[in-house]
């Protein structure tokens, strides 16, 4: 069954220096890396956990 997410526009766009971008998502959030030919999925955490944990 696919999921039908939909995507907030950001607010805030990535600095220069951040590893990672990330988008809310229904629920969650999602952290990813945009290169020139593919965006990877790097992880999704549920909005209430805490992402400094998780992502290093």
């Amino acid at each position: 069954m696919p999921v039908n997410w939909t995507w907030r526009k950001s607010e805030e766009k990535p600095k220069k220096n951040d590893r990672y971008r990330q988008q809310h998502v229904n629920h969650h959030m999602v952290f990813y890396r945009v290169t020139t030919e593919k965006i990877i999925i790097v992880r999704v955490l549920g909005e209430s956990m805490d992402y400094k944990r998780h992502i290093k």
